[in-house]
Formats: C-alpha cells, sequence, structure tokens
C-alpha cells in the first residue's frame, strides 16, 4: 500500500471518527436541554415529592407500597442518570473534535502534496 493510500485511508476513517463525535457531541446538547426545560425539571420534582409523601404517609406494615415507591425513584433516577451520562459524552466528544479535525487537515495537506508532485 502506497503512502498516499495510507493517507486516504486514514483520512476515511478520521472522518467516521468525526462523524461519531459530532453526533455524540449533537445528543449530548439535546440531552441538556432537555433535562433543563421547566416541563422536565417540573415533572421530576412532583413525581419526587409524590413518591417521597406517598413513602412518608405509607405504614411499616405496608412494605410492599413502600417497595414500589423505591423502584419507582430508582427508575426516575436511571433516567436521569440516562442524559446526564448523555451529555458528559457529548462534553467530551466536543473537546476530542477539535484534534480529530487537526490531524485531518494534516493529512489533507500532505494529501495535497501529493497531488502537486511535492510528496512530503
Amino acid at each position: 500500500m502506497t503512502v498516499e493510500q495510507q493517507l486516504r485511508d486514514e483520512d476515511a476513517r478520521l472522518e467516521d471518527e468525526e462523524r461519531k463525535e459530532t453526533e455524540k457531541e449533537h445528543l449530548g446538547t439535546q440531552a441538556r436541554l432537555i433535562l433543563d426545560h421547566p416541563l422536565v425539571i417540573e415533572a421530576f420534582s412532583a413525581l419526587e415529592d409524590g413518591a417521597f409523601n406517598a413513602w412518608k404517609n405509607s405504614t411499616v406494615a405496608d412494605r410492599e407500597t413502600r417497595e414500589k415507591l423505591f423502584l419507582q425513584y430508582q427508575a426516575m433516577q436511571q433516567f436521569r442518570r440516562f442524559f446526564e451520562e448523555t451529555m458528559d459524552s457529548g462534553k467530551i466528544a466536543k473537546a476530542y473534535l477539535p484534534d480529530i479535525r487537526k490531524q485531518r487537515r494534516s493529512i489533507r495537506e500532505r494529501l495535497k502534496g501529493f497531488m502537486t508532485g511535492r510528496a512530503a
């Protein structure tokens, strides 16, 4: 395989990686918008308050209700964590994208050298 082909292959790999990281960044932004939306904030607050109040008002003998409330609370936390992890992935992708783009620029400059006969 020639150096030129190796550069083209690396550029294609980086292009694919850039596309994937850009999508992660976009999803992270969307996740932040969802969690910051006033209606979602209100819904979480209402559900958490409702579950807590129902638990607080349950009797010691009502173990089944308390277990259901605990599972409901856990589900809400998992839901929130999904969006938080998506946001974190988006932040990491955003930090990584400039490096990918820099690598691609460097490869394209080297490829231009091949096309103009000034191979480096």
